[in-house]
């Protein structure tokens, strides 16, 4: 099963940090794109999380 992915989107510009296996990697994607872009400062965050369901009797 795949792992959780963490991504981050700006709000402003619609820039992506593109699927993390770590929460910090896109974090630290999200606080350079506001350093570069000062007036960038709302993101949208999309966690991927797999599941997997089996039938019971």
């Amino acid at each position: 099963m795949p792992d959780i992915s963490h991504e981050f989107v700006c709000v402003g510009c619609a820039d992506r940090s593109g699927p993390c296996r770590e929460f910090e990697t896109a974090q630290h994607w999200a606080l350079g794109h506001s350093g570069r872009n000062p007036s960038h400062t709302t993101y949208r965050e999309t966690i991927h999380r797999y599941w997997q369901t089996a039938m019971v009797d």
